[in-house]
């Protein structure tokens, strides 16, 4: 009988547990998170310099994994599977900007992956909004620039380190990339990418492309617009912010998909392989 009992309670606290779980993953929007056997291999960080006590630190972490099939367009055909471009006036530019630290910190928010960092977010105090403010407009330091070197450092986790060091004087060099504007028109096969992003973030880092939609894209694509490895997502049919991007891209649907995509210059010209 105690044994029936107890049988009857790792039953019932079981089915729980499954329910909560079936709950959660309908709250996340069919996005797995990095306690899940993703198979992805790395976990993007944040980092906050908006005062002097910067900190790593862990968020909400989407891990995409986008491989249900779309349904076809009507307008889908082998020689029309998207098309992409830069925008009239769109270059790169690298820069370098000195700037010295105080009790406001840097001001900036950084995303954080092995091979980039990816500035999210910049504060309207600190060390950053004051150069800002003397520089030219070319120059100034924006949401989505890349640091490529910080203080003669230019690895990923050396140049985070060497940002939160407690040294007053901080010189970067800094990537502005330019904007491709790509639209991906549904096939009927899978959107074919695997991807990260953190939840108060500005990107949706490109982690590895599958067979599927951006593959068959990429075949007939100019190599200038191909989607490679190590991309990053800025917008998805007009949507800038980082869950209503993911959304997008979980979509279902017969619409194009428009994409925005900024490359990393450390990355140019890397890898586009199909996993």
């Amino acid at each position: 009988g105690i044994c029936n009992s107890r049988r009857g309670q790792e039953e019932h606290t079981n089915a729980a547990a499954a329910r909560s779980r079936a709950s959660s993953a309908m709250a996340q929007i069919h996005v797995f998170l990095d306690d899940d056997a993703d198979g992805v291999m790395f976990r993007p960080k944040g980092l906050n310099l908006t005062s002097c006590d910067s900190r790593l630190f862990d968020e909400h972490n989407f891990a995409l994994d986008l491989d249900a099939a779309c349904p076809a367009s009507a307008h889908a055909s082998p020689d029309s599977l998207g098309h992409g471009y830069f925008p009239q006036g769109e270059a790169s530019t690298t820069f370098e900007a000195k700037l010295r630290k105080d009790e406001g910190g840097l001001g900036l928010k950084l995303f954080v992956m092995p091979a980039i960092i990816c500035i999210s977010e910049v504060a309207g105090v600190g060390a950053v909004a004051r150069y800002n403010d003397r520089a030219a407009p070319s120059a100034q330091i924006r949401r989505n620039d890349f640091l490529v070197e910080v203080n003669g450092e230019v690895e990923a986790d050396r140049m985070a380190l060497a940002l939160r060091s407690k040294d007053p004087d901080v010189k970067l060099k800094v990537y502005r990339a330019p904007v491709m504007c790509i639209t991906l028109t549904p096939s009927g096969r899978h959107l074919g990418l695997r991807a990260r992003a953190l939840a108060s973030h500005s990107v949706v880092y490109i982690e590895s492309i599958m067979r599927g939609m951006v593959a068959d894209y990429n075949a007939q694509a100019d190599p200038a617009l191909r989607i490679h490895v190590s991309d990053c997502v800025t917008a998805v049919n007009g949507a800038t912010t980082v869950p209503r991007m993911v959304e997008a891209l979980k979509e279902r649907g017969l619409k194009d998909l428009e994409v925005m995509i900024i490359r990393p210059t450390l990355l140019c010209g890397s890898r586009s392989t199909i996993a």
